[in-house]
């Protein structure tokens, strides 16, 4: 109960940024990468604004003490800072919270979202500071082969538990922004057919539109509800769980031998 409170504090101190989204016909030819960490102010106000201009993006959770991806981006960009964003598609890579907002304002924001970014850092933090750590310090886990998919917006509060349980495990994931569509839509020569947000491709995928919902291609699971989607990755993706899991299977093996040996 504490954990969904402070969640939907923290969206009110954003004053609802990172809910509402542009109607985008296509996405980028290649997935935007988003070295991040949740619970980071300045990472925040970055994934907003992707939220609000309808982008996925691959996100490399860089959790502290971690070292796989954060090893990973200071080979990429010479530095272990967050947030930092690569576009495959132009080979741009960025740091810094403002430069990335200007770089996605100028790229992507083609059909003029209905509010500018905003790179208001003291209201960021204080939503920090309303999760305590949650988001921020590296559980062990083991890595899937492929990144898990994540249906979710920003501003989601039940959303948030689910990304910051992904950024502790280090486990990285497509972020499939799934912001409300806005009401009105400044370009007018978009076909309305085409005007549609991630609710009609997971509509068509499962069935339903209810956020969040995390499908693992490695195991070809798929799961809405908060509970059950930390559940899963936990069961998944912890070593000790991974562990048991492996001893329990042994166990049959081991007896057989065991009768075998009776035997003689």
């Amino acid at each position: 109960m504490r954990n969904t409170i402070t969640s939907f504090l923290a969206s009110n101190l954003r004053r609802g940024r990172g809910s509402l989204a542009i109607a985008r016909p296509h996405q980028p030819a290649k997935l935007l990468e988003l070295y991040d960490m949740e619970g980071c102010p300045f990472c925040r106000p970055v994934r907003e604004y992707l939220t609000e201009l309808d982008l996925d993006v691959l996100i490399h959770p860089c959790p502290k003490k971690s070292t796989h991806n954060r090893e990973e981006l200071e080979a990429l960009g010479g530095k272990q800072q967050m947030p930092y964003l690569y576009d495959p598609n132009t080979d741009i890579g960025l740091y810094e919270m403002k430069d990335i907002i200007a770089y996605l304002n100028s790229q992507y924001d083609t059909h003029q979202a209905r509010r500018k970014p905003t790179a208001n850092i003291a209201t960021s933090t204080f939503a920090s500071f309303t999760r305590a750590m949650a988001g921020i310090l590296h559980r062990p886990s083991v890595s899937p082969d492929a990144p898990l998919e994540l249906f979710s917006y920003e501003a989601d509060p039940e959303s948030r538990a689910v990304r910051e349980r992904l950024t502790e495990m280090e486990i990285n994931y497509v972020l499939r922004n799934s912001g409300k569509q806005q009401a009105r839509i400044k370009d007018k020569t978009t076909p309305k057919e085409t005007r549609i947000t991630k609710y009609h491709e997971m509509m068509q995928r499962t069935g339903k539109a209810q956020l969040p919902y995390l499908y693992d291609p490695n195991t070809k699971t798929g799961t809405f509800n908060p509970p059950d989607i930390i559940q899963y990755l936990i069961n998944t993706y912890s070593p000790l769980k991974k562990s048991k899991a492996s001893k329990e299977n042994q166990k049959p093996a081991l007896q057989h031998v065991y009768d075998e040996a009776l035997k003689h």
